[in-house]
């Protein structure tokens, strides 16, 4: 998998996304954890920091198709927030051109950064669809994604992480899937039982590993 990082101007995507008034409130925006990523629903939690203490960011945000929730105010003044919506176009266009969103996604001053995670074919979609779009933008970074020992993917066995990166990287979990358990094994020259047992074994891992950080 690939990981890209691209930056643009905060005040040209408010523009094209129709939000200058709302983010002209705002001083700094960041999603803290993406909860859904799917082209019918967005989840996420952020936070948000507004150049008024007493603002707060649902005031500027007013968004009557967004399911927003308050869960508590940071000592610095900063606001945490649960928002659930259908994702916007810019939003959509990126799921159509395949791979999908990531760490870190923020706003700090007058720069928008945003993270993208997929194949290199998947990457150079996002990048022209981007392009397509209209949104100025610069590359900071195209690298291979890596993840730190801490990080769940940490606790997988090495045929596990070939498995469900594999998968991934055909398009196994995207929608609709572009490909079946049968040609990841025969992909990886396994048999497609052994397969099954080691992208299942994966995704308990993972979701185990997940799940029990938020109880």
């Amino acid at each position: 998998m690939r990981r890209l990082i691209v930056e643009s101007p905060t005040a040209e995507v408010a523009k094209f996304l129709g939000v200058e008034s709302a983010l002209e409130k705002v001083e700094s925006f960041e999603i803290i954890s993406l909860l859904r990523e799917e082209p019918e629903e967005w989840a996420i939690v952020c936070k948000a920091k507004m150049k008024e203490p007493s603002f707060k960011f649902t005031d500027a945000l007013s968004d009557k198709l967004a399911e927003i929730q308050h869960l508590q105010t940071e000592k610095d003044g900063s606001q945490i927030y649960f928002i659930k919506r259908k994702p916007n176009h810019v939003v959509s266009s990126v799921f159509m051109a395949g791979g999908y969103f990531s760490l870190p996604l923020q706003i700090q001053g007058e720069r928008m950064k945003a993270s993208f995670t997929g194949t290199s074919q998947q990457i150079k979609h996002i990048l022209g669809t981007i392009s397509k779009l209209g949104l100025a933008y610069r590359v900071i970074s195209v690298a291979d994604a890596r993840f730190s020992p801490t990080s769940p993917l940490g606790i997988l066995t090495e045929k596990q992480r070939k498995v469900l990166t594999t998968a991934f990287n055909l398009g196994y979990y995207d929608i609709p899937k572009k490909t079946s358990n049968n040609e990841i094994a025969k992909k990886l020259n396994i048999k497609e039982p052994t397969c099954v047992r080691h992208r299942v074994k994966a995704e308990k891992r993972l979701l185990t590993a997940l799940l029990s950080e938020s109880l």
